[in-house]
């Protein structure tokens, strides 16, 4: 990931969307100084309700990504079904069917994108799983979600190669485990971003347009 977005919510606010070049993979929300101008003498801790709502639109977003797989995720190389075959992945219940939180729409078992565990689903949209972030600072106004598994970003952005060697440090060829599952360990896989779609501004800009209508109504 890495970028800024800007969209127009009205009264001459633009909400501001970064995404964080750390190690994570990290969606930061981030309305402007203009937006505080805007609601007059409210204490920006009155913004954390909003945040959280905008926090919650976020992980559904993200959620959604995962179930339709995008929009733009390329299809899985076959030696990676392979792999996800052999490994048996996804799970499966006991009437044999691929777990339902690991069903993804037009992708059966091992065809499923980024979904072998489910652990890099869940650490985007669920609070309590291992590796998500949700960062909410009312009085900077901003907040954050995402994912710090180790593999997120490169599972993000694309890579050629998971894994460096523990020898050298270097890229190496020798397959991860985890290289096994996604992708080639030397010739990679493509970039599967994890981003918010028309539909989730929408909301959020809908939710600020409603805090500011209640805000300047209060002035």
């Amino acid at each position: 990931m890495g970028g800024v977005w800007s969209f127009d919510v009205g009264d001459g606010v633009k909400l501001i969307v970064r995404t964080d070049e750390s190690a994570s993979s990290v969606m930061r929300v981030a309305p402007p100084s203009s937006f505080y101008d805007a609601t007059g003498n409210n204490p920006r801790r009155a913004l954390r309700p909003l945040l959280e709502t905008i926090a919650g639109i976020i992980r559904e977003g993200f959620g959604q990504r995962f179930r339709e797989a995008g929009p733009g995720w390329s299809p899985l190389a076959a030696s990676t079904v392979r792999q996800k075959q052999a490994a048996g992945l996804p799970k499966r219940g006991k009437n044999g069917q691929v777990l339902r939180r690991l069903y993804q729409v037009g992708n059966v078992g091992p065809y499923s994108i980024l979904i072998a565990t489910g652990a890099l689903r869940d650490s985007y949209r669920q609070k309590s799983a291992a590796g998500h972030v949700e960062r909410i600072n009312a009085e900077r106004g901003t907040v954050e979600v995402g994912s710090s598994l180790i593999y997120a970003r490169r599972m993000d952005e694309g890579f050629t190669n998971l894994f460096p060697s523990r020898r050298s440090g270097k890229p190496g060829k020798k397959p991860s485990v985890l290289s096994k599952v996604y992708g080639k360990a030397a010739g990679g896989t493509p970039a599967r971003p994890v981003l918010l779609t028309e539909a989730e501004f929408v909301r959020i800009q809908a939710e600020i347009g409603a805090f500011m209508d209640v805000a300047l109504a209060a002035d």
